[in-house]
Formats: C-alpha cells, structure tokens, sequence
C-alpha cells in the first residue's frame, strides 16, 4: 500500500516537472516591425525568451497571411527570426498578427488605429520594449535582427488641428435715402403765333353799260387796294436770323398789287376804246 502511494506521488511530480519545463507557445511574440522602410521591404520580428520551434508557424495582416516559417526553425534567447515582404503591410495603419502551426492567433501588434501606436519613420520601427515586454512603442532606429533592449523611443507627433472656418455675420447693406435731385428750370420757348393773311374778297368789275359815260381822273375799288399788314413772329434767336416770312409776304403782296395795276390799266384801255366806238356810232346815228 506504502508502495502505491509512492508510485502515484512519484507519476505526479515528474508530470509537474514535464510541464513546467516544456516551452509554451505563449511565450513567441512579434518583437519589432517596420511599416515603410526605405528599400520598400516591409518585415516582422519574431522572439522568444526560452527555446521554442516554430516550424509551421504563420505570420499574416488584416488582408491575410503571407508568410509561412520553415521547418526546423527554433527561437531562444539571442535568437531572432525576421520575416520580410515587399510593401505588404499598409503605410498607415494595420494589425500584424502571428498564428501557430494550428492556426491558433498567438501574439500581434496594431498600429494607426485608435488607443494603438502611431506609425513609424522610414529609420524607425514599432517595438517591444525591452525585447518580449508588454510595452509597444516606437523607434527612432530600428534594431533589425537584434535586442530592442532600452533604446529611446520616438514619440507620435502631435496632430495638427485643421482650422475650421467660422462662419462671420456678412454685413448687410442698410438703405440709405438718398436726396431726391431737383429738377432746373429749362427755357421753354413759346411759339408766337403767326396770323395767316386773309384773302379780301373784291367786287367783280362792272363792265360799262351802253350810255355810260366813262369818267377819267376816277378812282378804280382795284387800284385802292393795298396789301393787308400781316404779323410777323420774332425770331427765338433775337432777330438775328434772315426774317424769310415777313419778305414771302411782302413779295406776294407786291405781285398781287403789280397784277392789280396791269388789269386796270387793261381795263382802261378797253374802256377807251369802247367809249371811241360809242361816240362813233352817235356821230353816224346824228
């Protein structure tokens, strides 16, 4: 019975020590990064404090896996494992993550993202500080293939705010009232009317009747007629234009006196020689 117990205390205490002293898988993390270097080859750093394999094992981003670690591959201290892409991983913000032969997810590191580290400079890297520690941070010059240790750190700039533009009251254009401009006296010219002449009628020449004697020295109705004053307008300018109207009249009136004169003494001739013939045929009737 003694012996038993023994035995099961013994089993026991070797099971203790088989697991105590075998690696766990939790103790590989993704150590460093760098996102933009300047050769363009995007790589990720593997370690692990105690001596582990990893063969199997996979090291992928948010687009998926891209990288498969080769058989026989083994971590321990002092040993690190890099993984190397051209311009795999995003250049502002991404999660690399690392997942063992299972496809369990193990360890991983975001950067760009809110609450997470910023991205780092083409020199620089993102890593654990010290190597395999729980602080993730960035640095001013990557330690590729070698310990992190307690390297200065290169902290994320401060962002600039964006000045937003406020909107400004617009003055408005208030009325004014503005004098209402007076009008100046313009020189209205008023026409003078112009009184047209008026013809007078004139009693139609009464022939000399048989007996009648004509009178000489006596005054015609035709020869006393003058010419009717007509008015004249002024000139707007002060007379200083040619007075054409008052001449037109003048002139016709001229022509109608002349005409006058010529029929009178037409009609004298006539009457002369009437009155030679009437004395004629009272000297043959005798």
């Amino acid at each position: 019975m003694k012996r038993l117990k023994f035995g099961y205390t013994l089993s026991f205490i070797v099971f203790l020590f088989v697991i105590c002293t075998k690696p766990t898988a939790a103790q590989v993390v993704i150590n460093e990064i760098s996102v933009q270097p300047a050769d363009k080859y995007d790589w990720v750093e593997l370690f692990s404090p105690t001596p582990v394999d990893i063969s199997g094992w996979k090291v992928g981003d948010e687009a998926g896996v891209f990288e498969t670690i080769p058989q026989g591959t083994q971590l321990g201290p002092n040993i690190y494992f890099v993984v190397s892409q051209y311009q795999r991983l995003d250049n502002e913000s991404d999660t690399v993550i690392l997942y063992n032969n299972s496809d369990v997810e193990i360890n991983k590191i975001i950067y760009g993202k809110s609450n997470s580290v910023c991205v780092s400079s083409e020199t620089g890297s993102i890593a654990r500080i010290p190597d395999g520690g729980n602080t993730i941070d960035r640095l001013a010059s990557n330690t590729k293939g070698s310990s992190n240790g307690e390297l200065a750190t290169d902290p994320c700039p401060t962002p600039t705010p964006v000045p937003t533009n406020s909107p400004t009251n617009v003055p408005t254009n208030t009325p004014t009232n503005s004098p209402t401009p007076t009008q100046k006296p313009s020189n209205t010219l008023t026409p003078t009317a112009t009184k047209k002449p008026t013809n007078t009628p004139t009693e139609p020449e009464e022939s000399p009747a048989e007996g009648d004697e004509l009178v000489l020295g006596s005054t015609d109705p035709l020869l006393s007629s003058t010419p009717i004053p007509t008015e004249t307008s002024e000139n707007d300018n002060g007379g200083k234009n040619f007075p054409f109207v008052p001449v037109l009249f003048i002139i016709l009136g001229i022509g109608f006196i002349g005409s006058a004169v010529f029929l009178v003494l037409k009609g004298r001739k006539e009457n002369l020689k009437t009155l030679e013939n009437v004395e004629k045929f009272t000297r043959q009737d005798n």
